[in-house]
């Protein structure tokens, strides 16, 4: 299955969500990198786990700075550009090598992408991991989607 199809599928099963309400009858769209997304708008963030296919659905909400641990600070930064700008990071491998000893700071401390999830979770779950986004233990690489409104027949 298609990272898209699955994405459009599990959208349309998020429709029974009532915590975002006015999200839930979105689907996916383009793909889009992290530093493009927006804060206010909703994205899809799709991932694999053990050979099972999760999407999250969320509303970006910003960036957590690197002063504090695994993004407990919340979003900070209304986007990825300004907090590189303000660490002097060029690429995600700059944000991803932030919590080494070598640049004074512990593993954890570098930046988050912070969201509201359905459920009404919110946080900054989603850090950076070589050359990649991902989230969770696992580290589970992240492909992120513009959500939105289907096309009207």
């Amino acid at each position: 299955m298609q990272f898209k199809e699955f994405l459009t599928k599990d959208a349309q099963d998020a429709q029974d969500a009532t915590d975002l309400n006015e999200a839930t009858d979105l689907i996916p769209g383009d793909n889009v990198r992290a530093d493009k997304l927006v804060k206010g708008k909703y994205y899809f963030a799709f991932h694999r786990n053990g050979g099972s296919h999760f999407s999250d659905l969320f509303k970006f909400t910003g960036v957590s700075d690197a002063e504090q641990k695994y993004g407990e600070s919340g979003p900070v930064f209304d986007d990825l550009k300004s907090a590189k700008a303000k660490y002097n990071l060029k690429n995600i491998k700059d944000i991803s090598n932030m919590d080494s000893k070598a640049n004074g700071r512990e593993y954890g401390q570098h930046l988050y992408l912070c969201g509201e999830f359905e459920g009404g979770d919110a946080g900054c779950y989603y850090y950076p991991f070589g050359s990649s986004w991902v989230r969770g233990s696992g580290a589970d690489r992240l492909s992120f989607y513009e959500a939105v409104k289907p096309a009207s027949e």
